[in-house]
C-alpha cells in the first residue's frame, strides 16, 4: 500500500483499506511523518500495529508526551518506528547530491514601479489596519506581483469587508487569503492544511473557520468524539460564529487561464521577467546554443525548442496558468499535473511525459496557493 492514499484517515478509503483482510501488510512511504507525529495514526491502523493501531492509545502514549516534551514519548516512537520499519538511507541508494542555484532577477522599470507601488500599500496596510484578512491580502498581492507584476487578473476578491459579515462565501473566500499566504494552520493540531490534505481529497476533507481566524481541521473535527481533545472551537467565550470550507469548493476546479482574468491575447514580446528567465533556462537554438530570451528578440519569429525534458514546480497556480500559455505561444510543448484533474488523469499525463519524446516540459502544482 502507498502511504498517501491512506495518510487521511478521515477519509472513505482510508477506512475501508484498513478494514481489509491480509496475512502481510506492507505500506510504502517517502516521508511518514510530513506535519505532526498523527501522520503515522493510519499507517499503524493499516498495519495492525497492536496496540498502536488503536488511534487513542497512539495518541495518548505517543503523541501527547511527544508533544508536550517528555522524553518517553520519542523514546516509545523510536522503539516502535525500530520494529516496523525497514529504511533506505540516501547512502544506501546513492543519490547524487542536490545542486541548487539561486537567480537574482532585475525588474523592468514597469514592474517596479508596480511593485513598489504594491509594496507601499502593503507596508500602509501594516502600520495603519489590523485587519488580519486586509494584511495576509497585501502580503499575498506583494508575492504575487514578483511572479507577474504588469498581468494581474482583471477580476479578485476585496476582503476587506469579511470581519463585518460573516457567512460562508466570506468565510470561504477568509480561507483561501490563508491558504495563499501559508497560514491555514489548524489551531488544534497544528496541521498546514496546504501541506497535509491532498489534491484529491480536496473535494471530501472540510473544515471548520471561526470568524476570528481559529482553524479546526478536518482531521481533528472527526476525531474529537474519539480522543476527546481540549480546545474544542475558539477561545473566545461564546465562540465566534463558524463555517465550513474546503480547500476547493464542491464542484470546481482550477479554472482555465482566459477565465482567471488574463488576456486571451497574450503577448510573448511582454513576458514578465520572472517568466521569461524561465524560459531562458529551458530553451535553446536550433544550433543547441543557450538561446536568452531577451526583449530585443522577436520571439514570435524564432523557433525555440528544448533538447531535455524539464520540471517545474510550483505552488502558485495561476502562474502555472500563465506559463502553459506563453509555452503555447512559444510553440512548446508542455503538460500540466494539478488538483484539477482526477487521479487517473495524473497518471495518464505523467506516463505520457515519461514516454512521448514531443512532451518537453512537465507543469506540477504541489498547492494550492492562487498567484
Amino acid at each position: 500500500m502507498i502511504a498517501h492514499v491512506i495518510a487521511n484517515g478521515a477519509t472513505l478509503v482510508s477506512k475501508a483499506i484498513c478494514r481489509l483482510q491480509a496475512e502481510r501488510r506492507w505500506v510504502v512511504a517517502g516521508t511518514p511523518v510530513q506535519n505532526s507525529l498523527e501522520d503515522l495514526g493510519p499507517l499503524l491502523e493499516f498495519l495492525k500495529a497492536s496496540p498502536f493501531d488503536n488511534k487513542k492509545t497512539f495518541l495518548t502514549e505517543i503523541v501527547k508526551p511527544a508533544r508536550d516534551g517528555k522524553p518517553e514519548g520519542l523514546i516509545r516512537l523510536k522503539a516502535l518506528m525500530g520494529v516496523i520499519s525497514l529504511r533506505r538511507t540516501r547512502k544506501i541508494l546513492a543519490v547524487p547530491d542536490t545542486l541548487e542555484i539561486m537567480r537574482r532577477l532585475q525588474f523592468n522599470s514597469a514592474e517596479e514601479r508596480a511593485y513598489s507601488d504594491t509594496r507601499g500599500k502593503a507596508s500602509e496596510a501594516v502600520t495603519t489596519n489590523n485587519d488580519g484578512f486586509v494584511l495576509m491580502k497585501r502580503i499575498t498581492k506583494l508575492r504575487r506581483t514578483c511572479n507577474h507584476a504588469l498581468l494581474e487578473p482583471k477580476v479578485g476578491v476585496d476582503i476587506s469587508h469579511l470581519t463585518l459579515l460573516w457567512n460562508p462565501g466570506n468565510a470561504q473566500d477568509a480561507y483561501f487569503t490563508m491558504l495563499d499566504n501559508d497560514a491555514a494552520k489548524c489551531s488544534v493540531c497544528g496541521r498546514n492544511l496546504r501541506l497535509f490534505f491532498p489534491e484529491d481529497a480536496y473535494r471530501s476533507s472540510y473544515h471548520e473557520l471561526y470568524k476570528c481566524l481559529h482553524l479546526q481541521c478536518n482531521h481533528c473535527i472527526v476525531g474529537l468524539p474519539i480522543i476527546k481533545m481540549e480546545n474544542v472551537g475558539c477561545t473566545h467565550v461564546p465562540n465566534c460564529p463558524s463555517h465550513q470550507v474546503r480547500n476547493l469548493p464542491p464542484d470546481t476546479s482550477t479554472v482555465a487561464l482566459n477565465q482567471s482574468g488574463f488576456s486571451d491575447d497574450l503577448d510573448p514580446e511582454q513576458m514578465p521577467t520572472k517568466i521569461r528567465a524561465l524560459m531562458d533556462d529551458i530553451c535553446e537554438s536550433e544550433c543547441g546554443e543557450k538561446k536568452s530570451v531577451s526583449r530585443s528578440t522577436n520571439i514570435a519569429k524564432r523557433t525555440l525548442i528544448v533538447n531535455r525534458d524539464s520540471v517545474v514546480y510550483s505552488c502558485w497556480t495561476t502562474t502555472l496558468d500563465l506559463i502553459e500559455a506563453y509555452m503555447s505561444k512559444l510553440e512548446i510543448n508542455c503538460i500540466k499535473v494539478d488538483g484539477s484533474i482526477s487521479e487517473k488523469e495524473k497518471h495518464t499525463r505523467l506516463n505520457n511525459f515519461q514516454k512521448t519524446s514531443n512532451i518537453q516540459v512537465l507543469l506540477i502544482s504541489y498547492g494550492a496557493m492562487r498567484g
